[in-house]
């Protein structure tokens, strides 16, 4: 299989080798704000996703990536969206004091 990585990527490797699952750079990023606007806007095209991880990791743990892959998001972010309205009608009833 052949892949190709977009342009402006720092120095890195491919995690697992050879293969188009991750880019893991060899130091962090000058400007971890750029680096992760430019590879979500290149998102379509290269169909990687911005990731920031600890910099002494080494390899990510592959049970690790499939519990991230399984994760529901959209029901995640729906639990989240619905708890917030529950709190923010609980302050039409009782505003939240200034401190």
């Amino acid at each position: 299989m052949t892949f190709s990585l977009p342009e402006g990527l720092p120095a890195g490797r491919c995690v697992p080798a050879n293969s188009p699952v991750m880019w893991r750079s060899d130091k962090p990023p000058h400007d971890p704000l750029e680096a992760w606007a430019h590879a979500q806007l290149s998102q379509g095209e290269t169909g990687l996703l911005p990731v920031l991880c600890y910099p002494d990791d080494d390899q990510p743990e592959l049970s690790a990536l499939a519990a991230v892959a399984a994760v529901d998001l959209e029901a995640e972010l729906e639990a989240g969206w619905h708890a917030d309205r529950q709190r923010r009608r609980g302050w039409k009833e009782n505003p939240p004091l200034p401190e």
